[in-house]
């Protein structure tokens, strides 16, 4: 499943961690890498949660029953 996640936001959370530019680049990369193939390259697939509109509490949430449902 393609996702098009903003990177603007992934890229703001960086910088305001002083992140130097050449590893923004390259997390960007990454990210839109795993993004593109979290459902593919893993078994079980890995879930992947866009956090940029999400409260704590629901990413938790939904993190926790993936786990579950391995444990």
């Amino acid at each position: 499943m393609e996702r098009n996640w903003p990177n603007d936001a992934r890229e703001q959370r960086l910088r305001a961690r002083d992140w130097p530019e050449n590893k923004i680049h390259d997390y960007k990369n990454f990210a839109k890498w795993l993004i593109d193939n979290a459902d593919t390259a893993y078994s079980p697939p890995m879930p992947t949660v866009d956090t940029t509109n999400s409260n704590v509490t629901e990413v938790a949430s939904r993190i926790k029953e993936w786990v579950l449902q391995y444990a």
